[in-house]
């Protein structure tokens, strides 16, 4: 089976030459002026694929759950991946994918934690969290 050794909420994040360039990384508060709010997510992720798992399709979701475990995103979001096995690589060798995975316009209506979770048929591989606080307003003095 697959599994992930990175998974990580950023501001932005690019794939480029096998390498994830990652901006605003490892974020876990978002504190917004007012709710309902929409926003965009990206999440940099690096799959680590068995040599087993090679030369096949490998299905994946991205959801999005409230502190209550229901789901958010009104479509789950899903990847499909499919790693060969170069001449070069040594036989049993772990090949990694790095991945960005967008999510265009999410909209979060309450305060409270919220987490990200990735599956492979079925299994959950990854999950990161966050706080979404709106902020208090200015003392009057």
């Amino acid at each position: 089976m697959p599994r992930v050794d990175c998974f990580l909420l950023a501001d932005a994040v690019q794939v480029a030459n096998g390498k994830l360039f990652i901006l605003g990384g490892g974020w876990a508060r978002l504190t917004v002026d007012g709710l309902p709010v929409n926003r965009p997510f990206e999440i940099a992720v690096r799959v680590v694929v068995p040599w087993t798992e090679t030369n096949r399709k490998l299905p994946f979701e991205l959801q999005m759950i409230d502190e209550d475990g229901n789901g958010i995103l009104e479509q789950v979001l899903r990847a499909d991946i499919s790693v060969g096995r170069p001449v070069q690589l040594k036989e049993g060798t772990d090949q990694v994918v790095p991945l960005t995975l967008r999510l265009p316009n999410v909209r979060l209506e309450k305060e409270g934690r919220y987490a990200l979770t990735l599956s492979f048929e079925g299994t959950e591989l990854a999950r990161t969290a966050f706080d979404l606080v709106v902020k208090a307003p200015p003392a009057r003095g």
